[in-house]
């Protein structure tokens, strides 16, 4: 399942915690591990696959660029007065 998951995962732009947002629902898992040969009975129901990345560490979210800093006006000697 984690193989899976880290094909379509992302890391937060700041890289200030360690939680990585996926573009995989727990549907499209689903049908993944289905296609890997895994039966019906062996694969979970769409909201316990849900639990099962959000205890791996994945979030479902919209891909995120990182957003540039906005240049800020330096003040110059001739702007004190």
């Amino acid at each position: 399942m984690k193989e899976i998951a880290e094909a379509h995962a992302q890391q937060n732009p700041t890289f200030n915690n360690p939680i990585a947002y996926t573009r995989l629902t727990a549907a499209e898992a689903i049908k993944q591990l289905r296609n890997l040969g895994y039966n019906g009975e062996e694969v979970p129901a769409a909201s316990t696959m849900a639990d099962i990345l959000n205890r791996l560490g994945y979030r479902l979210r919209k891909v995120v660029k990182a957003k540039p800093k906005k240049k800020s006006r330096r003040r110059t000697l001739s702007s004190r007065i």
